[in-house]
């Protein structure tokens, strides 16, 4: 009974490798790949009842020749059940992909070890517990803001700061609405960073998106980034990171700024003024206008009754 029972866990073993191989058809965007999947797990659900069924029946018969054996004889069968109830736990597995996430299988065993070139769409997964593991990506648009407040985002300073020309340093609140290019291109960014999306936006996007800043930065006046050339400024940002080193795998949506940049607080103090005296010259100009309007119409009403 004893060879009885590893040569059992090993035909479960060899079964649960068939398991894995009709859960991998299973996965497979094809009607008639998920037939020969679902085909191939009835084989073997079939092959393991008949030879769980067929060890039974030797095992009671073993117990029954054995009645009066001593303990150790009795205990043996009873560990090759608790091996085998074991290793059919371990060596299977399901994952469920919900809507909006593709999956990336990982094999760690044999020739096609590492990540399956094929995204697992949405729905039920089946795959083998010791040779292979699945990892989750969002396929929809996300939207993250990097603020320096710890009450958005992360609980510590996340915003980015970056030069305008001259070397004058800025400080911003940054939103981003970035998502995986396709569907298709899930597997490579995961062999690529071995990161979550989230984790990908808090390292290497957000180095990305600051370098870019910095080089959009340095061609444009401070004034400018504040005032009326933002929108230009972050139209170029985002185009660059949609030509950039990320641009294979990634998409930028959108690229803003939550609030308004932050200077220097001296350079803040000389925009005001700058601002201040803009606005009053505007003012002083708007003044003399509307003397003027009114000097020219009291001409033209004196002029009326001199005729």
């Amino acid at each position: 009974i004893f060879w009885r029972t590893i040569g059992l866990l090993i035909t479960f073993f060899l079964l649960m490798i068939w398991w894995s191989f009709a859960g991998r058809a299973m996965s497979q965007p094809s009607d008639g790949l998920v037939i020969v999947g679902f085909l191939m797990y009835a084989v073997a659900l079939a092959a393991a009842t008949a030879l769980i069924w067929k060890y039974i029946r030797a095992l009671l018969k073993y117990f029954k020749h054995k009645e009066n054996g001593d303990m150790k004889d009795k205990i043996r069968p009873l560990m090759g059940i608790a091996l085998l109830v074991a290793a059919s736990h371990l060596l299977s597995g399901c994952a469920v992909i919900e809507p909006g996430e593709a999956g990336i299988k990982v094999n760690r065993l044999g020739s096609n070890r590492g990540v399956d070139s094929t995204a697992v769409l949405t729905g039920m997964v089946a795959y083998n517990l010791f040779t292979e593991t699945i990892y989750t990506l969002p396929t929809l648009t996300k939207n993250y803001v990097w603020t320096k407040s710890t009450e958005e985002g992360k609980p510590h300073d996340e915003s980015i700061s970056f030069n305008a020309a001259r070397g004058i340093n800025i400080n911003a609140d940054v939103g981003i609405m970035v998502r995986v290019k396709s569907i298709r291109r899930i597997p490579a960014v995961y062999a690529k960073y071995k990161l979550s999306l989230d984790e990908l936006i808090s390292g290497v996007i957000h180095n990305e998106v600051r370098d870019i800043m910095n080089r959009v930065g340095g061609t444009m006046d401070v004034m400018d980034i504040m005032s009326g050339r933002k929108g230009e400024f972050l139209d170029e940002v985002r185009s660059q990171l949609n030509s950039g080193v990320l641009s294979e795998n990634f998409f930028f949506e959108a690229v803003t700024f939550v609030t308004n940049p932050r200077p220097d607080p001296a350079v803040m103090d000389a925009i005001n003024n700058v601002l201040l005296a803009t606005q009053q010259a505007n003012e002083a100009e708007q003044r003399i206008r509307q003397k003027r309007a009114e000097a020219n119409q009291k001409y033209e009403a004196a002029r009326g009754d001199s005729l």
